[in-house]
C-alpha cells in the first residue's frame, strides 16, 4: 500500500519501503524505493476511423468484457460504433451504411445480447446481435406507420419482457414499441405505438420504471402511459404543468428533470405532483445533459454560460454545493458518473479535463478525490517500453464517463480518443430502482429502465 498523488497527466511517484530479514535473523538495511505509477491504463486514438465520440458509453461483461462507444464514421467504412476490450483492443466495429453518426445514447441488452442504435436523423432503429467474436447479425425497424415516416428522437429504451421490446420516440409525436429478431427484422413480430389518439405532436425520449412510461411532450407537457404485455394503456397528464422539459426525465425516488430556457431542476412524484417549491435549483446556463440522481443529490450539468456542476439536495431542491467557485467558470459540463466509493466524475472544456470529486459533510463540501488531480493528459506522455511520446491530452468536453466492474473509468473525446483510467472506486455506483439514477441512461447498458438488470 502506498499514498499516490497524481499530476494532471495521471502519473506520480510513490515511495515503497523494503524491510528484509534472512532465515537466520540477519536484518538488512531498510531501503526506500521510488516507484513511478500512472492512472492511465491506456489511451487509443480512433482518428480517421471514428471521431467525435458523444453520448454515454456502454460497459458490459456479456458476452465478453467490453466498453462500447459511438461517434461519427470517417473513411475506413467499418462503422461509427466501436467496441474495446479491457486492454484497449478494438474487438469489433459496426453500423456502416446504417448509422453515419450517433450523438445520443446506444442501448445494450445484456439479457439478449443485442445492441440498439438510433443514428442522427434516422428513420429506422437498428439492432445488432453481439457474440463473443463481434456482431453476428442485424435488423432494423422503420418508424413508418404506412402514411408517415419520421426521424427518431433521443435514445432507445429497453423493456425487459418476452419478447424483449424497445421503446423509440419520433419527431411527429409517436412512441413506438418494437420487437425483433436479428436476421429477421421487426415485421414478423409486429409493433405498436401511441401518440395519444393524435393529441401529441412532439415527444421527448421516454423513460420507464417497469410499468409506467414517462413522456415529456409538446414542449410544456408531461404524461405517463401504462405499458404491459407489449401494449400501451392509459395516459395520465400532469395537471397545471407548463415546464419545457430538456430531454428525458430521470426516475429515482421521485422523477427529476431540467428545463429549457430559464434553467431550473424540478422534482415531481410518480403521480405527477410537484415536490419542490418554484424557483429552487436554479442555474445560469442551459442544460448540457439530463439530470443524474445519486443517493443524496440531483446533479445539474449546464453549458459554459453557467460553467459549474451543481448538486441540489433531493429533499427540497436547495443547492448543496457547486464546482468550481462561481467566480471560476470551467466551460461546458458533462453529465457526471458516480463511483461505488462516492467519487463523482465529470468533465469540463475550459480547461479540458476530467474532474474527480469527493464530498464530505452535510450538505456537502466537494474537493478533489484523494490521490487525484484534474486529469488533462499530456502531449509528451511516455511509457517505460516506448521512447516516442504519445499525445494523451484531453482535447474536448468528453462523453459521459462510464465505470466498469473493475473500477476502470472510460470516456471518449471529439478528436476520436478513448481513455481508460484506473480509479480507486472498485466499480460504479450500481443503480437502485426507486432510489437513484446514477447515469444518463440509468445503468451501464443505457437501458433507461429501472426494472432492467444490466450485466
Amino acid at each position: 500500500a502506498a499514498v499516490f498523488a497524481s499530476g494532471p497527466d495521471g502519473t506520480g511517484d510513490v515511495q515503497v519501503t523494503l524491510d528484509a530479514t534472512d532465515l537466520v535473523g540477519n536484518v538488512a538495511a531498510t531501503v526506500p524505493v521510488p516507484v513511478h505509477v500512472t492512472r492511465l491504463k491506456w489511451m487509443r486514438s480512433m482518428a480517421g476511423k471514428v471521431d467525435t465520440f458523444k453520448g454515454s458509453p456502454i460497459a458490459t461483461t456479456v458476452p465478453v468484457p467490453q466498453v462500447i462507444f459511438a461517434g461519427s464514421e470517417r473513411t475506413d467504412a467499418l462503422g461509427p460504433i466501436a467496441s474495446f476490450g479491457p486492454d484497449g483492443t478494438v474487438l469489433w466495429r459496426t453500423g456502416h451504411n446504417d448509422v453515419a453518426t450517433v450523438s445520443t445514447n446506444l442501448a445494450y441488452s445484456s439479457t439478449t445480447k443485442r445492441l440498439y442504435a438510433l443514428g442522427d436523423g434516422s428513420t429506422k432503429m437498428f439492432a445488432y446481435a453481439v457474440g463473443a467474436g463481434g456482431v453476428t447479425s442485424s435488423y432494423n425497424c422503420p418508424l413508418d406507420d404506412g402514411s408517415n415516416v419520421a426521424n427518431s428522437v433521443g435514445s432507445p429504451v429497453i423493456v425487459a419482457s418476452a419478447p424483449e421490446r424497445i421503446l423509440v420516440a419520433d419527431a411527429v409525436g409517436r412512441l413506438w414499441s418494437f420487437a425483433g429478431t436479428p436476421g429477421s427484422g421487426c415485421a414478423a413480430v409486429g409493433n405498436s405505438f401511441t401518440n395519444n389518439a393524435g393529441a401529441w405532436l412532439t415527444v421527448n425520449q421516454p423513460s420507464f420504471d417497469g410499468s409506467l412510461v414517462f413522456v415529456p411532450h409538446d414542449g410544456t407537457q408531461l404524461s405517463t402511459v401504462t405499458f404491459a404485455n407489449a401494449a400501451f394503456g392509459a395516459v395520465t397528464n400532469a395537471q397545471g404543468f407548463a415546464i419545457n422539459i430538456f430531454g428525458p426525465v430521470s426516475v429515482a425516488d421521485a422523477i427529476y428533470f431540467g428545463e429549457i430556457g430559464t434553467v431550473h431542476l424540478y422534482s415531481y412524484s410518480r403521480s405527477l405532483s410537484s415536490n419542490w417549491l418554484a424557483g429552487r435549483a436554479a442555474m445560469a446556463g442551459q442544460m448540457n445533459a439530463p439530470v443524474v440522481v445519486g443517493p443524496a443529490f440531483a446533479f445539474g450539468s449546464p453549458t459554459a454560460t453557467d460553467g459549474q456542476l451543481h448538486a441540489f439536495l433531493k429533499a427540497d431542491g436547495t443547492e448543496a454545493w457547486h464546482w468550481a467557485p462561481l467566480t471560476t467558470k470551467i466551460g461546458n459540463i458533462s453529465a457526471p458518473t458516480l463511483g461505488a466509493d462516492g467519487v463523482i466524475y465529470f468533465s469540463s472544456d475550459n480547461p479540458k479535463q476530467l474532474i474527480p470529486l469527493k464530498v464530505s459533510g452535510t450538505p456537502g463540501t466537494p474537493s478533489l478525490a484523494n490521490g487525484w488531480a484534474e486529469f488533462k493528459g499530456s502531449s509528451l506522455q511516455k511509457t517505460p517500453s516506448v521512447s516516442t511520446p504519445t499525445d494523451t491530452t484531453v482535447d474536448s468536453l468528453t462523453t459521459e464517463p462510464v465505470i466498469d466492474s473493475k473500477g476502470v473509468i472510460y470516456f471518449g473525446t471529439a478528436a476520436g480518443k478513448v481513455f481508460a483510467l484506473i480509479t480507486d472506486s472498485g466499480g460504479p455506483l450500481l443503480p437502485v430502482a426507486g432510489q437513484t439514477w446514477p447515469r444518463v441512461g440509468f445503468d451501464n447498458c443505457n437501458s433507461s429502465n429501472t426494472a432492467f438488470t444490466c450485466q
